[in-house]
């Protein structure tokens, strides 16, 4: 009996989340492909006695790369082309690499709560209302604004060797094309982007002491997608050329997935986390 035809071009779908990460293979309607299920691997932060919370960024990329490898193979095994690979992450994250990309800091969540007094300053530093005005985002240490002020304070000799400020996603592709660059998504959730000039916001950088160079270049959707490093182009030959959606916010992502997009609708996360987003 001849083997079934293998389904059209299909997506790649990773998803870096708060308590694992996963990988997928969808079609053109969005629904995972019989026989090749999600790969999953789960990891966990480390809470401090002080409010923090932190994992570590080599090990989170570890993870990421290995469910992506997992579902290469599937597509290889079954003969499925991957047309595109499309990238979610948990918002609000922040990790310092030097200047050859390594990781000099641990990579800082959403709930880290050390930057609380960084936020309060930062509060006495900038209009809190105008900056909810340009950035949609409050002045809170969940954001990566506050958390920058509190490294610049709190990190001593490591800060001098932090080259570049980024989310974890931005990590994971400076890690697998050796270039930075932050979705316009991604950056929504910092606390730092000017949404109607789509610029990262000078009053806000000057408030919490960073230069626009240390934060990664703006890109849309639709950005040209950089080639792979030589070391993920041997193990993935199947990926060259692919684009490759910059990483977007899981928030956002889930909104849109939920169709809470318009008017009047409001979309509920249920997970590790959760939250209510219009």
């Amino acid at each position: 009996m001849p083997l079934p035809a293998p389904p059209g071009p299909c997506v790649l779908a990773l998803d870096v989340g708060t308590s694992s990460v996963r990988a997928g293979l969808y079609d053109s309607s969005g629904t995972v492909l019989a026989g090749l299920p999600a790969e999953r691997a789960a990891y966990g932060w480390t809470a401090t006695p002080d409010g923090g919370m932190e994992t570590d960024a080599e090990r989170l990329f570890e993870l990421a790369a290995g469910v992506v490898n997992a579902a290469v193979e599937g597509a290889r095994e079954t003969g499925v082309e991957i047309a595109a690979v499309a990238v979610s992450a948990f918002w609000h994250s922040l990790v310092g690499v030097d200047a050859d990309g390594k990781a000099v800091t641990r990579v800082y969540g959403w709930g880290e709560m050390r930057s609380v007094p960084a936020a309060l300053r930062l509060r006495e530093r900038v209009d809190p209302g105008a900056a909810h005005a340009r950035t949609g985002c409050f002045v809170h240490p969940s954001y990566p604004a506050a958390k920058l002020l509190w490294l610049r304070e709190a990190t001593g000799a490591t800060l001098p060797r932090v080259a570049a400020w980024m989310s974890f996603g931005e990590y994971l592709e400076l890690r697998l094309f050796g270039v930075r660059r932050c979705s316009l998504s991604m950056a929504s959730g910092t606390g730092l982007l000017d949404l109607r000039a789509l610029r990262w916001d000078p009053e806000l950088l000057d408030a919490v002491g960073v230069e626009a160079e240390a934060l990664s270049p703006l890109a849309d959707t639709d950005a040209p997608t950089p080639p792979l490093l030589r070391e993920w182009l041997r193990r993935w030959p199947e990926l060259a050329g692919v684009p490759w959606i910059p990483p977007l916010g899981d928030g956002a992502c889930a909104n849109v997935g939920s169709g809470a997009v318009g008017p009047g609708r409001v979309g509920v996360s249920i997970g590790t986390s959760a939250a209510v987003r219009s």
